[in-house]
């Protein structure tokens, strides 16, 4: 009875994870409500907007869990990445796993990105998914997300996104996944203060708007706000930034399902641990 009742409170649930992205990491995209499609810049960009991946300029790896969302062990999250610039070109590598002993999802990625433009950062993420469901089997199938980032001048910048391309679904199971659009703008101000907004659009389904704020305290920690309006969702958090570490935290607020926290933790390697992007003539530091 009691696994009985978990399948049946994933299934119930799962719809709303989908249709409003809620579990894309990392910390710091979901504190300000998924706001942030044209400020990805870390390496959980491989999973929101690759383009992103093109900015940083050091090698990089993350986690992000989330143990026991809404309360409920059985919906726990993880995400790893990794970044490895090449000059030309940026490479992506990343793993989620998400689900329990009954049911789980896996998603392996392997995302290019780079600068063909002095202000226009592109990237493509390819990503294997796999389910398994207890007593039913495994189905997998390929993805493609793509992403751009405009860079309009020192204060504006824009940002896309496209998820499953090709529309594809898992085999025997006939379980579509979901083609989403992404796109938004970031207002800079001061280096301090990132006004975000952004809207998802899922293929079939409703759209979702969000806002976030990101203001730079001190130099080394960051508050964070955000809201989303389908479903109506409100969020928040800090950043913690020093050295070559990096820590977010997030807490995330659903009307219906309730509270949930989120973590992730990104360590940069090599000379330069600032994660920059060259617009005009200078450096805008977007960490």
């Amino acid at each position: 009875m009691k696994y009985a009742f978990t399948i049946v409170t994933y299934f119930l649930l799962l719809p709303q994870f989908n249709s409003s992205a809620q579990i894309l990491p990392g910390a710091k995209e979901i504190s300000i409500s998924h706001s942030g499609i044209a400020t990805s810049n870390d390496v959980f960009a491989i999973f929101t907007n690759p383009a992103g991946l093109a900015q940083p300029e050091d090698i990089a790896a993350g986690i992000y869990y989330s143990p026991n969302p809404f309360g409920m062990s059985e919906l726990s999250t993880i995400y790893c990445s990794a970044l490895f610039p090449f000059g030309f070109a940026n490479l992506g590598v990343g793993y989620m796993l998400y689900g329990f002993k009954l049911y789980k999802k896996n998603i392996l990625s392997l995302s290019f990105s780079g600068r063909p433009f002095n202000k226009l950062l592109a990237g493509i993420t390819a990503n294997y998914n796999s389910i398994s469901i207890h007593n039913y089997g495994t189905a997998g199938t390929v993805t493609l997300r793509a992403g751009l980032l405009y860079l309009i001048n020192n204060y504006l910048r824009f940002g896309f996104s496209v998820d499953n391309i090709t529309r594809e679904s898992f085999g025997d199971y006939g379980a579509q996944l979901p083609s989403a659009l992404t796109s938004g703008f970031t207002f800079i101000l001061d280096d301090i203060l990132r006004l975000s907004t952004a809207i998802y659009s899922e293929l079939n389904s409703n759209t979702a708007v969000s806002i976030g704020i990101d203001y730079e305290i001190i130099k080394w920690f960051s508050f964070r706000f955000g809201f989303m309006d389908e479903p109506v969702s409100f969020s928040s958090g800090f950043g913690l930034n020093y050295s070559s570490f990096e820590f977010n935290y997030a807490l995330f607020t659903h009307r219906s399902l309730g509270i949930t926290h989120q973590f992730d933790t990104i360590i940069h390697f090599g000379s330069n641990n600032s994660i920059s992007v060259k617009t005009n003539d200078h450096y805008n530091i977007d960490r």
